[in-house]
Order: C-alpha cells, then sequence, then structure tokens
C-alpha cells in the first residue's frame, strides 16, 4: 500500500511540474510578445510624429517663402493667394502634428512647444506682415521681414528638424527592440517545446522503471506459479 501511495504522489508530482513548466513557458511567451507589440507600436508612434513633423516643416518653409514673394512682390494678389494656401496648410498639419501630443512627458511637451510656436509666428508676424502689404499695395519696403521675424521663423523650423531627427533615432531603436522581443519569444518558445519534450520523455522513461517493470516481474512470477513452480518469487 506504501508503495502504491508513492508512486501515486510521485506521478501526481510529475504531472503538476509538467504543467507548471507549460504554463511558465507560456507565460514567459506571452511577456515577450506583449513587450513587442509594445515596441512595435512605439516605432509607429515615432514613425507618426516623424512624418508629421516633416509635412509641417515643409509647409512652413512653404508659408515663409509665400510670404516673401508677397513682400517682393508688392502684394501680387497671385502671390497673396499662394500665401494664403500656405497658411491653410499649415494650419491643418500643425493640427495634425499637435494630435500626436495627448500624453504627457518630453515628446508631447516638444510637440505642444512647436505647434504653439507655428500659431504664434502665423497670428504675430506672418498675417500681419501680409496685411499690411496689402493695405499698403506698390509701396516699397513694406513687410520686409525683420531680423527677428526670420530668427524666429529658422527657430520653428529647427525645433522641427530636432523632433524629426530625434524620433527617427526612438523608432530605430524601437524598431529594433521589437526584433529582439520576436527572437526573444522564438528562443522561449523553442526553449519550452524542448524542454516539455525532455520532461516528458524522463516522465516515460520513469513510469517505465518505476511502475511497469515490476508489473511485469510479478506478471512473470504469476505466470510461474500458474504453471505449477511453486518456488517462483517476485525478485
Amino acid at each position: 500500500m506504501r508503495l502504491r501511495g508513492g508512486l501515486r504522489w510521485r506521478l501526481l508530482a510529475a504531472i503538476g511540474t509538467l504543467a507548471a513548466l507549460m504554463v511558465a513557458v507560456l507565460v514567459m511567451l506571452l511577456l515577450a510578445l506583449a513587450q513587442q507589440r509594445t515596441a512595435d507600436r512605439e516605432a509607429g508612434d515615432s514613425f507618426r510624429v516623424v512624418y508629421r513633423a516633416g509635412r509641417a516643416q515643409s509647409a512652413m518653409s512653404g508659408l515663409e517663402a509665400a510670404e516673401r514673394g508677397v513682400a517682393l512682390s508688392g502684394g501680387q494678389p497671385k502671390l497673396v493667394a499662394t500665401w494664403r494656401t500656405a497658411d491653410r496648410e499649415l494650419q491643418t498639419r500643425a493640427t495634425a502634428l499637435a494630435q500626436l501630443a495627448r500624453e504627457p512627458g518630453p515628446l508631447g511637451d516638444a510637440i505642444r512647444t512647436t505647434t504653439s510656436a507655428i500659431q504664434a509666428y502665423v497670428r504675430d508676424v506672418s498675417r500681419p506682415t501680409v496685411a499690411r502689404i496689402i493695405r499698403a499695395r506698390g509701396q516699397p519696403g513694406v513687410g520686409v521681414a525683420s531680423g527677428m521675424d526670420e530668427r524666429r521663423a529658422e527657430m520653428i523650423v529647427g525645433r522641427l528638424e530636432r523632433l524629426n531627427s530625434g524620433q527617427v533615432a526612438a523608432a530605430i531603436d524601437e524598431r529594433g527592440r521589437s526584433v529582439s522581443q520576436a527572437h526573444l519569444a522564438e528562443i522561449f518558445g523553442f526553449a519550452g517545446i524542448a524542454a516539455t519534450i525532455a520532461f516528458v520523455l524522463a516522465f516515460i522513461a520513469y513510469v517505465q522503471r518505476a511502475a511497469l517493470a515490476p508489473l511485469q516481474l510479478v506478471a512473470g512470477a504469476a505466470r510461474a506459479l500458474a504453471a505449477g513452480d511453486l518456488s517462483a518469487r517476485v525478485p
């Protein structure tokens, strides 16, 4: 009876160990996959910032060029229309970039600061300048950008460039982390399969040695007794 109980508990312990091993491998695999998804999402967010910051930078340069064209032409209607189109385009792209600053943090602060600077430049510099040129159409020198205004525009473009380059580097890092997590998930998967197969084989060998072999000896002795060999014993 003691042998039967001991064997039963050993079998239960082996089954429990196998189940714990499989659960541990599954948990590690799920964690690796979750980290990979996080890295993919963060890389996607960085690429979206790069794309929208690049478009805002292009629109800012286009607005500056259109503004200079209006100033040099003395308010020619065709160039004023071009400036208005550039103004609307910059507003649209700045708004799209600002939508990526929903969460607090350094990136969100940088986006909010940059888009606020764009809005302030359009409101305080570009639109009043073009309005003065239109009112004083034909008068030389009216609406020429000052050095301070030019530096202000250059500062905004520089912020967009830094935001762009920083997010390119972040996207590359996150993409590399995603690849590493995918590789780690593969390692966990293969290691778990190998460990499970090895444990199952060891379990089968143990059952063979601890249960089947003794039962075969008992069966052999029983057959010998049934055949009339009263000296038959179980080793």
